[in-house]
């Protein structure tokens, strides 16, 4: 089974699209992200989805409106997935896209070991309209790169021909290529770059 570095669990409804632009933010700097949209093409999706949550160090939920009103049924796929990652010791990360979540108490009938199990993690917020890059920004710094570090293996993979870019600093900052952002170079980490020839 492959290795992620954060599995983004979601309610379709409501939660899908926001789902989708943190995946694409993500792996644009580095991460390698399991999204069930992409990633669950034949196999037993059940094994396939809990197989993804046990071999990612972060565990990342969109709390969309609604998301966990359907948890008190035992066979809802959401409480599955976050019973899953709370049992393999994942790194919790509740995220609310646009201020949307109102709490956990507010919630009829949601089981206490999900209200304990993800209450107990500070709930983010990233937006969706303008004010994107920069709280995806904040809330990647502040939540995630403290849990693992992005890197570009899967850029490097990729590259046939071209050089191997190692940047240093003493505090985070961004790397253009031609008005292009290609990754927030933090301090103390390897920064790499992977540029093809010519570029």
């Amino acid at each position: 089974m492959e290795e992620y570095d954060i599995f983004i669990s979601y309610r379709r409804v409501g939660g899908a699209d926001f789902a989708r632009q943190m995946q694409l933010a993500l792996k644009t700097i580095g991460y390698k992200v399991f999204l069930d949209f992409d990633e669950l093409k034949d196999g037993v999706f059940d094994r396939r989805i809990e197989m993804a949550i046990n071999h990612s160090k972060v565990f990342l939920f969109v709390l969309s409106p609604h998301a966990l009103d359907r948890c008190k049924n035992e066979d809802d796929w959401v409480r599955r997935e976050i019973a899953c990652a709370l049992i393999s010791k994942c790194h919790i990360v509740p995220v609310s896209p646009h201020v949307a979540f109102e709490g956990f108490d507010d919630i009829e009938g949601l089981p206490y070991f999900i209200k304990n199990g993800l209450g107990q993690h500070q709930v983010s917020t990233v937006m969706m309209n303008d004010l994107f890059e920069c709280t995806f920004e904040e809330f990647v710094r502040k939540r995630i790169a403290n849990v693992v570090s992005p890197h570009q293996q899967a850029l490097k993979d990729e590259v046939k021909e071209g050089c191997e870019v190692h940047i240093e600093t003493d505090i985070p900052c961004y790397v253009f290529r031609f008005k292009e952002r290609l990754i927030i170079a933090q301090p103390n980490d390897d920064n790499l770059i992977y540029l093809k020839k010519g570029s």
